[in-house]
């Protein structure tokens, strides 16, 4: 982008005429002082005359340094006019137009920088610690989900997001992803194994009915209510130690909703599961 240079190199002419000037008159004052000197060796002049020709000098000295400044600010003002991306990228974004008056600082040009994609996802506040130690990490696109990839969390937030509340991490993606193109949406999934095998759902999948907690299961596009017995707690989770299997697919949202029998439609249900069971989150690749 190139702004109109003009009235910047206009600046800085007139910010060198003053520095010339200024070096001009410390010159002059120099020349007195050696002047000066000569003639208080020879006791012509008084001490008063000569400190008074030393502190013109070094006035004049101290505005040819203050002139100094004011061009180099000048010079980098004018070259301020050439704005050049500091990196290699795709420009993904132009937020000005030929003509139009900005104030500095304004941005111009939005530039992906190229090389390896990261996918920017939210984590909630009670998976920080727990995420942040998985190792294994699935990245699969929505528009390929059937290919995945191993990533890895290159970067989290330590504040949490004002919107959503939730910690924004980044997970970088290796260069096999060639079909990863920048704002597709991705699915990350983050596996762990436990000391002990577990399963664990969020409160919201329990089903109280008649002082029994059941949980509804998904078997061949039609949901089921199987009675549970709860383990433990585990932070925002249930622990169930009976009533479910590893690999079979349990409602998470709007139990009392449901009926035995009920079609249902699983979101994401074209993407495998993964053992153990994974977390998974979405995200666009940055």
């Amino acid at each position: 982008m190139q702004l109109d240079p003009q009235d910047l190199q206009l600046s800085q002419a007139q910010a060198l005429a003053s520095l010339r000037a200024a070096e001009t008159n410390r010159d002059l004052a120099k020349a007195e002082l050696a002047r000066y000197q000569e003639l208080r060796s020879k006791s012509f002049v008084s001490q008063a005359v000569l400190d008074s020709k030393e502190s013109t000098y070094k006035s004049a000295q101290a505005q040819v340094d203050a002139a100094q400044a004011a061009y180099r600010g000048q010079s980098n003002q004018a070259a301020y006019s050439s704005l050049v991306a500091d990196v290699d990228g795709v420009v993904t974004a132009v937020s000005a137009e030929i003509g139009q008056v900005v104030a500095a600082g304004t941005p111009v040009v939005t530039v992906a920088k190229s090389g390896e994609k990261e996918i920017v996802i939210g984590i909630p506040e009670d998976k920080v610690d727990t995420l942040r130690k998985v190792e294994d990490v699935q990245v699969r696109l929505w528009a390929d989900p059937k290919r995945s990839a191993p990533g890895k969390i290159r970067e989290m937030s330590p504040v949490a997001d004002p919107s959503t509340r939730t910690y924004t991490a980044k997970v970088s993606i290796p260069d096999s992803l060639s079909e990863a193109k920048l704002g597709m949406t991705a699915v990350v999934q983050f596996a762990s194994k436990t000391p002990a095998p577990q399963i664990k759902v969020p409160l919201t999948a329990l089903f109280y009915e008649k002082k029994a907690s059941s949980v509804w299961l998904v078997e061949q596009g039609a949901v089921k209510l199987v009675p549970v017995t709860i383990g433990g707690v585990a932070g925002n989770e249930i622990v169930l130690s009976s009533g479910v299997k590893a690999g079979q697919t349990v409602v998470t949202a709007g139990v009392n909703l449901l009926k035995p029998g009920q079609k249902v439609k699983i979101l994401g249900n074209d993407l495998p599961a993964t053992a153990p069971a994974p977390v998974a989150a979405a995200g666009a690749a940055k």
